[in-house]
């Protein structure tokens, strides 16, 4: 099968959107700069290429800003504030921000 008629996933498209995005925002000068090549050499790079191996290696971009969970946490965290919303009038309702740690 030719690389061009391959079909990407869900995930690998989401990763390719991702990064083509970035590079819009950010724009090709910064990326061949930091790269040590022409705006034409990022500008032809093969970006779903890169999108293909970030998903085979189960990895995906995010912003350098974002804090990621895992899923075991996320779901522990949603389930102890959901308990915690759904019954303000049990136990200790009032956060004491003293309590929580640095």
């Amino acid at each position: 099968m030719a690389e061009t008629s391959r079909t990407l996933d869900a995930r690998t498209r989401k990763t390719q959107g991702v990064m083509l995005h970035r590079l819009a925002v950010v724009g090709l000068g910064p990326v061949a700069l930091t790269l040590g090549v022409d705006d034409s050499t990022v500008q032809r790079t093969n970006w779903e290429r890169i999108a293909l191996t970030l998903t085979a290696l189960g990895l995906k971009p995010v912003p350098v800003d974002s804090q990621c969970f895992d899923a075991h946490t996320y779901a522990a965290l949603k389930q102890w504030g959901i308990e915690k919303l759904s019954r303000p009038d049990e136990g200790d309702s009032v956060l004491n921000w003293g309590d929580i740690p640095k």
